[in-house]
């Protein structure tokens, strides 16, 4: 059995700063998709390297990141999530 993604996602809370350092930092160079909702507060890009990895940055209005005293509470939680 093989598996395969089609891209990973984060949800960000500064889509233009989160793309420059993303493109930066991973060589994400191509931008395949950009996406806004205005009346949701939402927008999202999709950027590429020329490997193929792919990352989706979404950024919504309002949105507040999760805060854990430590990296095990933050385990607890299922999905995503980051240690301080």
């Amino acid at each position: 059995m093989s598996l395969h993604h089609n891209h990973v996602g984060l949800s960000v809370s500064d889509l233009d700063k989160q793309r420059m350092f993303y493109a930066d930092a991973l060589d994400l160079t191509e931008v395949e998709e950009e996406f806004a909702m205005p009346e949701a507060g939402v927008r999202s890009t999709i950027l590429a390297s020329p490997s193929g990895l792919r990352l989706e940055l979404v950024e919504r209005a309002g949105s507040t990141p999760q805060r854990f005293s430590d990296p095990f509470d933050g385990a607890g939680t299922q999905g995503y999530f980051t240690g301080r």
